[in-house]
């Protein structure tokens, strides 16, 4: 029996090497270790309602990165970053929340993101977005944008620091809610190569109307603990989620919180 009612999923970036794409990825019970994190551990609120046996989570914004980059922090001075502009109240409503779910293999976003998203796109890269089969080569993939994704706070969060020194924290990009989370999704995640065909195909879904879901290619590169007690969901960047040799243990599960 586990002592606390948490655990920890880490999703290694997926990377292709040659015409091989390679993924891994560890569970730890009852806690997290804190060696496999390159970011600090940033909590959202888990707002699944008690019997629910899905997460949830309210999504704030969605942005655009002009340039790509595989972090949250930008590769290069420069890189404009364009919000873009839908209901929130609408986009998380069908299923009382955005569900976090490593099982669904690619993004699904609320059909009323999809006008906005469609235009920013355009906006940004001077291409209209395709659904469909795409002749690029790796280098037009990663300057393709990064979608960042800004999740409400948990309600609990630590406001004792300054948020603008957390990356993964939304900052001065949203002065309201600056302890927010951010996510970035690289174009390496939601652009799916195939190999028989030589070309790539965007793994998102502008049209649900079943509601929106973050799904693996969201996950990867990061570790989300799952605190069931305290209802939220934390994440950071991890870039070798292999286990380690030696058991996590019992470690502190807030980096802004001193253990007692």
């Amino acid at each position: 029996k586990l002592k606390y009612p948490r655990f920890c999923m880490c999703f290694e970036n997926r990377m292709r090497q040659g015409m091989d794409m390679r993924g891994a990825g560890v569970v730890t019970l009852g806690g997290y270790n804190p060696k496999i994190l390159d970011a600090p551990l940033v909590f959202v609120q888990n707002i699944a309602k008690q019997g629910e046996t899905r997460y949830k989570i309210h999504i704030r914004n969605i942005y655009f990165r002009q340039g790509g980059g595989q972090s949250i922090v930008q590769e290069r001075d420069g890189q404009s970053v364009v919000k873009l502009n839908f209901d929130e109240d609408l986009f998380n409503a069908k299923n009382g929340g955005t569900i976090l779910d490593s099982g669904v293999p690619l993004l699904i976003f609320d059909e009323s993101i999809h006008d906005t998203f469609m235009a920013e796109w355009e906006k940004l890269t001077g291409q209209k977005f395709s659904f469909g089969k795409m002749m690029l080569t790796e280098e037009e993939v990663e300057s393709l944008p990064t979608i960042i994704i800004q999740i409400a706070a948990h309600e609990g969060v630590d406001k004792s620091f300054n948020p603008r020194t957390v990356p993964n924290m939304a900052g001065d990009r949203d002065p309201k809610h600056p302890f927010d989370g951010l996510l970035a999704i690289p174009s390496s995640h939601y652009m799916e190569y195939n190999p028989s065909t030589s070309t790539y195909r965007a793994k998102i879904s502008l049209d649900s109307k079943l509601g929106s879901f973050l799904g693996i290619n969201a996950m990867q590169g990061h570790a989300f603990f799952y605190d069931l007690a305290k209802d939220r969901i934390g994440f950071a960047e991890s870039y070798n989620c292999r286990p380690k040799m030696s058991p996590a243990g019992d470690v502190d599960d807030d980096m802004f919180e001193m253990p007692s």
